[in-house]
């Protein structure tokens, strides 16, 4: 990756030539260290350049290091959850990409789950299941992580993951994990206290009720029969494209639908023929086919309706 580093205390990265890799390669930092990374293989567009380094951290010990090293040597850091709501952009990501993948425990305390961000909410929701504890059925076959969801507050269904939220633990930007209850005022819609602050999301407890498992499993069906309907899974996407503005009267997917832009297309990224919110790679898009497919599609709708769509899809990296 370059020159050798130079090692005086107070070298500030500022590129890939000064080997900022070394920095992590020669710490305490215990879990998995990547370079050059693809990240299509990490997102749900299958998109994008690579990550200049990619860190596994293995426990709570290793995310301090990383965030000590990035702090003190100047080096940017981006939390990766589970890759379902981002568009990385194909120059990849400078400096450290930080996957929580790694952390993903789960517990159970009475009737609350307490589950690692880096857990996978399909492995949430089957562990519900299991335990015959109500109320994360809606999020049956959504894709990503613990953490991300209550970053975004995914929402589906009708039902929020902060409907269910105890508590969250964070790793404050001074280093301090902190407990977070659940304050009403906080959240809305895809909206959480975690979004524009440096607090990095540990994990969340969720206070669910005891149901029935047949039942549970009834309605997990229904929704993932649902979502294959409306063809979340027939290519790589990232789910919903565009928030839903209660404001404007109707989802946005009809909103496009209205306006005949089904099917649009740029490069090989398309707006899905079946569904007017889902954007999908046919198989040869790049991110800026996506990115300008995005900003193609919210100029169309202003144009002909005078409304704002705005994407909840987040861009990363060097755009």
């Amino acid at each position: 990756m370059g020159d050798r580093i130079d090692e005086e205390p107070d070298r500030r990265y500022d590129g890939p030539v000064k080997r900022p890799a070394d920095f992590f390669i020669n710490s305490p930092f215990s879990g998995q260290i990547l370079l050059d990374e693809p990240m299509g293989n990490h997102c749900t567009f299958k998109t994008g350049g690579n990550a200049e380094i990619f860190l596994i951290p293995r426990h709570l010990h290793d995310i301090q290091i990383a965030r000590k090293i990035c702090r003190e040597r100047g080096i940017p850091l981006f939390v990766l959850g589970g890759g379902a709501n981002i568009l990385v952009a194909d120059e990849g990501i400078s400096g450290v990409t930080l996957s929580m993948e790694a952390l993903n425990a789960i517990q159970r305390d009475g009737n609350t789950l307490i589950c690692d961000a880096g857990l996978d909410v399909n492995e949430m929701v089957k562990a519900a299941l299991s335990e015959s504890l109500s109320g994360l059925e809606f999020l049956s076959r959504l894709p990503g992580s613990v953490g991300g969801a209550l970053y975004m507050n995914a929402r589906c269904y009708g039902y929020e993951i902060s409907d269910v939220l105890e508590w969250a633990e964070v790793l404050t930007s001074h280093d301090r994990v902190e407990r977070i209850p659940f304050s009403a005022k906080d959240w809305g819609y895809k909206k959480s206290p975690f979004q524009g602050d440096e607090s990095l999301i540990l994990r969340g407890a969720f206070s669910l009720k005891p149901g029935n498992r047949e039942k549970m499993q009834e309605e997990m069906g229904r929704i993932a029969l649902n979502r294959l309907e409306k063809g979340h899974f027939k290519a790589p996407s990232a789910g919903s494209t565009f928030k839903n503005d209660r404001s404007h009267g109707r989802p946005a997917g009809q909103i496009i639908d209205e306006c005949g832009l089904k099917g649009l297309s740029r490069g090989g990224a398309s707006v899905a023929p079946w569904h007017g919110n889902i954007f999908i790679n046919t198989g040869s898009a790049t991110s800026r086919d996506i990115s300008e497919l995005i900003i193609d599609i919210q100029n169309r709708v202003r144009e002909k309706t005078g409304l704002n769509l705005e994407p909840e899809v987040l861009r990363v990296g060097r755009w």
